[in-house]
């Protein structure tokens, strides 16, 4: 009857392998659930960027509707405007014109 009662039991190489095995078992199931978190971590990534853009490019929308609105709403500009323009404009070619005859001065004496 001893032996009845031994073979309830499961040898000790057998316990060891057991052990063994839930270990392994253990371990997987950690690297899977890492390797689905980095999964997951690198899907995550792509909306983000994904995101990032889309917003970017209705930011850029907005300006550029912002801009077109009061490149068009300015378009009819007063009198007063108008004669600023033209006297800045003409300053502005003065001065281009002024230095570009200093520079030339110059340029002439060295040869």
């Amino acid at each position: 009857m001893a032996r009845k009662d031994a073979a309830a039991k499961s040898a000790p190489v057998d316990q060891y392998r057991q052990q063994i095995g839930t270990q392994e078992n253990k371990k997987a199931k950690k690297d899977s659930k890492q390797f689905k978190r980095r999964a997951g971590q690198k899907a995550e990534k792509k909306k983000a960027t994904k995101l990032g853009f889309l917003i970017l490019l209705s930011f850029l929308l907005l300006l550029t509707t912002i801009y077109l609105f009061l490149y068009l709403y300015l378009q009819h500009e007063s009198d007063q405007v108008k004669q600023f323009v033209q006297s800045t404009e003409k300053i502005f070619n003065d001065y281009i014109l002024f230095y570009a005859n200093l520079f030339r001065a110059k340029l002439l004496q060295y040869f």
